[in-house]
C-alpha cells in the first residue's frame, strides 16, 4: 500500500495548496529580538502565578525598559531616549 502525493490529496478534498508562510511571533526577527530580551531578564520567572502576576510583572519590565534602560548602540534616533542620555550626561 502506498499513499498519495500530497497534491493528489489536497486536489481530492478540494483545498487550495499555497505556499505563504503563516504570520506567527517567530515570522519577524525583530519580534523575536523582543522576546528574548523580555525572557532574558534576570527577574523573569519561570512560572507565572496568575495571569494578574504576568500582566503586572510585564507592566513593570516594559516602564523600566521603556523610561530607565539606557540603549548602547540604539539603530535609532528616539528623542526620549536621547533625552534621558542628556540629562545622566551620557551623551547626545
Amino acid at each position: 500500500m502506498t499513499s498519495k502525493p500530497v497534491a493528489e490529496l489536497l486536489a481530492d478534498l478540494d483545498v487550495t495548496r499555497s505556499y505563504s508562510r503563516p504570520r506567527v511571533s517567530n515570522d519577524s526577527p525583530y519580534s523575536e529580538a523582543q522576546f528574548k530580551t523580555l525572557k532574558y531578564c534576570p527577574a523573569f520567572p519561570d512560572r507565572f502565578d496568575s495571569l494578574h502576576h504576568a500582566r503586572e510583572f510585564a507592566a513593570e519590565f516594559f516602564t523600566y525598559y521603556n523610561h530607565e534602560h539606557v540603549r548602547h548602540e540604539a539603530p535609532y534616533d528616539r528623542t526620549e531616549v536621547k533625552d534621558h542620555r542628556r540629562r545622566r550626561g551620557l551623551s547626545s
